[in-house]
């Protein structure tokens, strides 16, 4: 009985160990591939900044939009005259 109980601990821990591990491995590849944000909240008011006629409601609304990462990507993917297009829909 105490060798059962003894291969089952030593087992228990080499699972446990391994867990570990891969929680370790998963964590250091999410912070490497976060250290460079793709598009950050300044890259987006930059670009909003340089469009003309962007109403002042207009305008804190997409900043308000720009605190969500997804939508920070949109902005920065989409074509000029499609950013237009998402802003007008903001009012």
């Amino acid at each position: 009985m105490d060798n059962a109980l003894e291969a089952w601990t030593k087992s228990l821990s080499a699972k446990t160990e391994a867990t570990l591990v891969r929680t370790e491995h998963i964590k250091n590849k999410e912070s490497s591939s976060s250290v460079r944000e793709v598009a950050s909240i300044e890259d987006c008011m930059e670009l909003l900044d340089s469009m003309d006629g962007v109403e002042d409601d207009v305008y804190v609304k997409a900043i308000e939009k720009f605190t969500n990462s997804n939508w920070r990507r949109i902005f920065i993917k989409m074509p000029n005259s499609r950013r237009r297009m998402w802003l007008d829909r903001l009012k």
